[in-house]
């Protein structure tokens, strides 16, 4: 399963986007920049690899550069306690 690490219709990445609006993180929709975008958020990410290690096998991450450096609202930290079934 693939898992985009930026939001549409912008493209702008996460990291940026939870620079601009702090508690995106717990969401999958904010207004960014004057625009509704939307993205996977911890919640939906983690449901997300969780779903990949029981059904299918594995994930895939666009673009993993695109996340934030904050381990409390990485997705990649979000993916990998999920499938560590922490």
């Amino acid at each position: 399963m693939g898992v985009p690490f930026y939001a549409r219709p912008s493209w702008a990445d996460y990291g940026t986007i939870l620079a601009s609006v702090p508690d995106a993180y717990s969401k999958d929709h904010v207004s960014y920049n004057g625009m509704d975008v939307y993205y996977n958020g911890i919640d939906t990410i983690t449901e997300k690899a969780r779903y990949a290690k029981e059904e299918l096998g594995g994930i895939m991450i666009w673009e993993p550069t695109q996340d934030t450096s904050d381990r409390s609202k990485s997705l990649l930290q979000a993916i990998g306690a999920a499938l560590a079934g922490t």
